[in-house]
């Protein structure tokens, strides 16, 4: 039955931040313990509202949303990278029908989301409106999202959303408010939809996307596996796969996740060796040789600082699991 209310902290884990309709990668590039809120009104299967607050930690987010679904995000950043452009301040993201998402950095940050599937936009958006969307939609062959600045649209659905969402926090939203909120939701969508074919769109230039691109290929290339002896990724091997300079590589990777190429490759190879401490019974030497970590103390020291555990607390969580016994 619906309406329904949830709310999700990082007990839940990473996955939680993960908003309906998305498919993302969410990972924690910097040390330090990653904690959020976010709270989720349901009002069908068509449609849920959301309010997400980053408290501390840091977030890189890339992915896309699922075709026939539109989601309009109200984003309040500080020291944000979209699409490899520095973002700070309010911003207002739609996306539809596959549109990508890449952005990075840290607390605080807070996010006001609309998701609707392809039926209730039907009910909502007419064709010529839709069409006029579609044509603010970059043109240039990526499926980007349209980024605009706050609008007084904006903050109409902001306040639409926060007003839901502490009611039913508060347990005072019932199923007879149901019909009346998504009447409102559709006339303010309605609308921002309308103004926002006149609003300017944050450009993203050439330069920056071409350096967010290779980043994200870089990105890529690390989280694949499995990782073998005579296939290490380092800045030589990189340049010399994407013809291209070591400087142009660190200019990328750092525009988009604020990061060294050395910083990056040792954050993701930390997460593949929670992953791995926590779904296989190698020992933390093996994880760690698994994963270019040649030194068992460096290892353990990186592990401690990101994490703020050891991963031998990791391993032995596995093996008491599994009836393991051993190192």
């Amino acid at each position: 039955m619906y309406p329904r209310f949830s709310t999700r902290t990082e007990a839940d884990g990473e996955g939680a931040l993960h908003p309906d309709g998305w498919e993302r990668r969410h990972y924690a590039i910097r040390p330090g313990a990653l904690r959020f809120t976010k709270h989720t009104l349901s009002l069908g299967e068509d449609l849920s509202l959301e309010e997400t607050h980053l408290h501390a930690g840091s977030i890189r987010i890339n992915g896309a949303i699922s075709e026939g679904r539109l989601q309009i995000a109200l984003l309040q950043l500080e020291k944000h990278r979209v699409f490899g452009a520095a973002a700070d301040g309010g911003l207002q993201v739609i996306s539809c029908n596959g549109s990508a998402f890449d952005a990075a950095g840290g607390s605080p940050a807070s996010a006001f989301t609309f998701n609707a599937t392809e039926r209730f936009v039907g009910n909502i958006i007419s064709r010529s409106a839709a069409e006029l969307l579609n044509g603010r939609f970059p043109a240039d062959g990526e499926n980007r999202p349209l980024i605009t600045p706050f609008s007084s649209q904006s903050a109409a659905l902001e306040s639409l959303i926060r007003g839901s969402i502490q009611r039913a926090r508060e347990g005072a939203f019932g199923p007879d408010e149901q019909q009346g909120l998504r009447d409102n939701l559709s006339g303010v969508v309605g609308a921002l939809i309308a103004e926002s074919a006149h609003v300017p769109h944050v450009e993203i230039d050439r330069p920056t996307r071409s350096l967010n691109a290779l980043a994200r290929d870089i990105e890529e290339i690390l989280w694949a596996g499995p990782i073998t002896p005579g296939d290490r990724i380092n800045l030589d091997s990189l340049a010399l796969r994407f013809v291209c300079s070591r400087r142009y590589i660190q200019l990328a990777v750092s525009k988009t996740f604020g990061l060294s190429f050395t910083h990056l490759k040792r954050c993701v190879r930390l997460h593949q060796a929670r992953k791995a401490l926590r779904e296989t019974t190698f020992s933390v030497t093996e994880v760690a040789l698994r994963h270019e970590f040649e030194h068992l103390g460096r290892f353990t020291a990186y592990y401690k600082e990101f994490f703020g555990v050891l991963p031998g607390a990791e391993r032995s969580s596995v093996r008491l699991n599994a009836g393991a016994t051993g190192d």
